[in-house]
């Protein structure tokens, strides 16, 4: 078998072995944090016109996609302006927790799980609608995309990803070590058997 062949295979089978590809892009764990909150908030306030959305309420980067979200629906939101007289939302997130777990050859598990505490009220204190809601948000995830789905402003969206297993941290790198001391020995013996054909 010349080198060159011998090459060509260890690509071939460098490439059948190598990372999956993603088919498509997996939302950020923001992104995640932000669907459960509006699962959880919208029911409150969608027979309202018009709400104001405490400046209390945290955590606060969920602000945006739901007042969005409320808006679209014809919703009027108002922010943080005192003496308006429309109900006002209050809400507090008891968890907000990002995991990660092995599930599979390069494939981790994700889980997003958010619990929040609501109070709808009159801007004269009286409660129009309490109550609580937790939920998850689950998938997997290719290993190499998790950096991607975490925001480094964000502490909430972040999480340790899981160590690999013990067969890939001590296994991978000797089958590596291996294939390279092969390839080496390879190389140099066919080309000394090249040149002492060229010498006779």
């Amino acid at each position: 078998m010349s080198l060159a062949v011998f090459l060509r295979r260890v690509v071939l089978l460098m490439m059948a072995f190598g990372p999956p590809c993603v088919g498509q892009a997996q939302p950020t764990n923001r992104v995640a944090y932000e669907t459960l909150a509006a699962a959880c908030l919208t029911p409150a306030v969608d027979t309202l016109e018009t709400v104001r959305l405490d400046p209390m309420s945290t955590p606060p980067f969920l602000y945006p996609s739901l007042v969005q979200g409320w808006i679209e629906q014809g919703v009027r939101v108002y922010g943080g302006a005192e003496g308006l007289a429309v109900p006002v939302l209050l809400f507090t997130a008891e968890q907000a927790v990002v995991d990660y777990h092995r599930a599979g050859r390069r494939r981790i598990g994700r889980t997003v799980s958010l619990a929040l505490r609501y109070q709808l009220s009159t801007p004269d204190a009286q409660i129009l609608a309490s109550g609580r809601c937790a939920d998850i948000y689950q998938d997997e995830v290719p290993r190499d995309a998790l950096e991607a789905l975490a925001d480094p402003a964000l502490p909430l969206t972040q999480a340790a990803p899981p160590p690999p297993p013990w067969i890939r941290r001590v296994l991978e790198p000797a089958v590596l070590v291996v294939a390279t001391g092969v390839v080496t020995y390879l190389f140099f013996s066919l080309r000394s058997d090249r040149d002492e054909d060229n010498g006779g």
